[in-house]
């Protein structure tokens, strides 16, 4: 199958800063794809970068990211603009603070719509009460005629998903969409998209802190550190057989309704900035020999996963559920 979106050797930097290196990742159609890592690790940069919202001082030094046949990073600014919303929408961490304090749900809505075809009001009304009876959100007049302050947490992201599903994108990327919501908010928000991804067979990227969500809802998980993919392959193998010893820690370091030792990582992710010799995470991890300080591990295959670490042959991982 080929993939709807692939990435190839993506770099980025924000200045003279690298942040993203060699980055190879791809999504295929109703697949969702993770990103985990911990904070400061380039996940949200890396989202960006595939539909070009980056900052003024950021840049793509190399690579290719390519989405139905085309390199997005060939495309002028009005042929993305054309694609962003349309073909790839954005869920951000906190939709609330992303959509306009001072204008109605229902006026956003038209808006977005509007900028991209040529429908009328009436027919906008059937799109928004056919994207919201499918996740599940009632009370359409009261919501369309609010403002984002006048919504719940939960409420105003479940918006931001369904504004994102409303010209029934190819592609969500979402940023973190859990983060900020309690417990029972998150689990709506997961249901939310998997719904989405099983009636549109819409591919999802998603970033996440959260292993819990990993387990249930996606299907390749791509490990992050020091802006780069440790780890990459199917979720059944990255949770349960994982082979980096960051992707190890991460997993244990996740609480379980199972009686078991909570582990925390030792030391603070590297800073960007650093010039940096061998492994980016040698300094925290107690499996590190003295190649791993001297020599950065390259990409390899093991089975149907890709793992940068020298000791890969040797780990015998335990088995982790989540």
């Amino acid at each position: 199958m080929k993939p709807i979106l692939e990435t190839k050797n993506l770099c980025v930097s924000y200045g003279n800063t690298k942040i993203l290196e060699d980055i190879n990742i791809s999504v295929n159609r109703g697949e969702i794809l993770a990103i985990v890592g911990e904070s400061g690790c380039g996940k949200s940069t890396l989202l960006k970068s595939l539909i070009r919202l980056m900052p003024s001082n950021a840049k793509i030094e190399k690579g290719e990211i390519n989405y139905q046949n085309r390199d997005l990073l060939k495309l002028s600014n009005e042929e993305l603009r054309q694609i962003r919303g349309k073909e790839i929408s954005m869920v951000f961490q906190n939709s609330g603070a992303s959509l306009c304090p001072i204008r109605t749900i229902e006026k956003q809505f038209i808006e977005a719509l509007q900028s991209h075809e040529d429908l009328s009001k009436e027919e906008i009304r059937k799109l928004i009460e056919d994207i919201f009876s499918k996740i599940n959100l009632k009370d359409v007049d009261r919501i369309l005629k609010s403002y984002p302050f006048e919504l719940s947490g939960g409420m105003n992201q479940r918006v931001g998903i369904a504004l994102a599903m409303l010209s029934k994108p190819s592609l969500i990327l979402a940023d973190e969409p859990t983060s900020a919501l309690d417990v029972t908010a998150q689990a709506q928000v997961v249901k939310t998209l998997m719904k989405l991804r099983d009636s549109f067979k819409t591919s999802i990227i998603i970033i996440t802190h959260n292993m819990g969500v990993v387990s249930f809802m996606v299907d390749k998980v791509a490990v992050m550190y020091g802006g780069k993919i440790v780890e990459y392959g199917r979720k059944k193998d990255i949770m349960h057989n994982p082979l980096h010893p960051y992707t190890q820690m991460l997993i244990k370091s996740t609480p379980s309704m199972k009686p078991s030792k909570l582990l925390g990582i030792p030391g603070n992710p590297p800073s960007f900035e650093e010039k940096r010799i061998g492994c980016a995470f040698a300094s925290r991890c107690n499996k590190a020999f003295e190649k791993c300080f001297i020599e950065e591990p390259l990409p390899s295959n093991c089975k149907s996963s890709i793992v940068s670490c020298h000791l890969y042959k040797e780990v015998i991982a335990e088995e982790i559920i989540v």
